[in-house]
């Protein structure tokens, strides 16, 4: 058969005719010349030599719609794994271990955030204690209170000190001469208590609790520096703020009556008989040790609620059993936050549970 008919030549070739195959051979021709020519001659035989992607000219290419639909195909496949890979690359992956928390003689930061609906911000008062001996009465005269009404509603602003109007009391005449509610009974000489710590002094005297005496006597409602002129009944009371406790096993806790220290012991004096009164109703709206890092999970006693029932007798012991975790978090070649995680067990005793004494109403 004629040469001018077989595949790659004459004008039947996909490349075209032999002037056109004539110029491509007078190109590489000019070419190779070139690299012949030049003194990296033996290089760039050397580099041509090890080419594994053969280069095809575009006269004997061919392209397709099936070749397009393949490209296309392609390019998503390209782009779904670039972004997938992009995607682990930037997440960060979390990796726990434990080691045995050597220090020493270091302090332990509480973060709280809690609110009690019945208890007026005069009643709420957080004492702390420890194994080490130390003990810490009204620790939230360092902490924000915040007034709440029955409806839910929050009064003023948060304050370290009680938020209120007192209106100024009438100037009381020359010859006024303050009850001692029972106090001055089997006294020697007749006694007046004219001012609010007279009257609380007549009651250490006799050893009797001044928690309720203090929320109804003339006398300590009269006082402007009295906390109790500042709320009214049936509202609550929020507490926000941060202490700082030994890094040692301890509890901290808002508890009804006036709380001593007496030969070491922790002691909150009060009458039974008004212990039904202290509703220790609360919502914890979180409760943290240290400071917070990136993507650490909620808090087991975060958004906690809790109410006390008719049934339970009016009050009882809220009690919150807590093992803090020490943590070091570390992100990269960032700084790292020492800080703390726990877990939580829980549990409630009525204040007149059958067949058991009474506990002492507390949370």
């Amino acid at each position: 058969e004629p040469a001018s008919r077989l595949p790659g030549f004459g004008p039947w070739a996909p490349g075209g005719g032999p002037a056109r195959q004539g110029a491509m051979q007078r190109r590489m021709s000019a070419a190779a010349a070139m690299e012949l020519a030049s003194p990296r001659a033996p290089m760039l035989r050397a580099l041509r030599g090890m080419d594994m992607y053969q280069k095809v000219d575009d006269e004997l290419r061919v392209k397709t719609s099936a070749g397009g639909v393949l490209t296309v195909l392609g390019w998503i496949v390209i782009l779904v794994l670039f972004i997938a890979e992009f995607r682990v690359y930037t997440t960060v992956t979390t990796r726990e271990h434990m080691v045995v928390d050597t220090t020493l003689g270091e302090r332990l930061q509480i973060n709280l955030n809690i609110t009690f609906h019945a208890l007026t911000c005069a009643e709420v008062h957080l004492d702390t204690m420890d194994v080490a001996g130390e003990n810490n009465l009204n620790v939230e005269h360092d902490m924000l209170k915040q007034r709440v009404a029955a409806s839910g509603k929050l009064l003023g602003k948060p304050a370290k000190e009680i938020v209120g109007e007192v209106e100024t009391p009438p100037p009381l005449p020359k010859d006024y001469c303050g009850s001692c509610f029972g106090a001055d009974v089997g006294s020697r000489e007749p006694m007046c208590c004219n001012s609010c710590a007279e009257l609380i002094k007549a009651y250490n005297n006799k050893g009797w609790s001044t928690s309720q005496i203090v929320k109804t006597s003339e006398q300590c409602l009269r006082d402007r520096n009295n906390p109790f002129a500042n709320v009214q009944s049936g509202e609550g009371c929020r507490l926000t703020g941060a202490m700082s406790v030994n890094k040692v096993a301890g509890n901290f806790h808002i508890a009804f009556g006036d709380s001593i220290v007496q030969d070491g012991k922790h002691i909150h004096q009060y009458v039974p008989s008004e212990a039904p009164s202290f509703n220790v109703s609360h919502t914890i709206h979180s409760v943290s040790f240290g400071k917070p890092f990136p993507g650490m999970r909620k808090n087991s006693l975060d958004d906690h609620v809790r109410f006390v029932y008719a049934d339970d007798g009016g009050t009882g012991l809220f009690q919150y059993y807590i093992k803090v975790v020490p943590t070091t978090f570390r992100a990269g070649w960032s700084r790292e936050v020492l800080t703390n995680q726990y877990t939580v067990t829980e549990r409630f005793r009525p204040f007149a549970a059958p067949g058991s004494p009474p506990s002492s109403p507390n949370t």
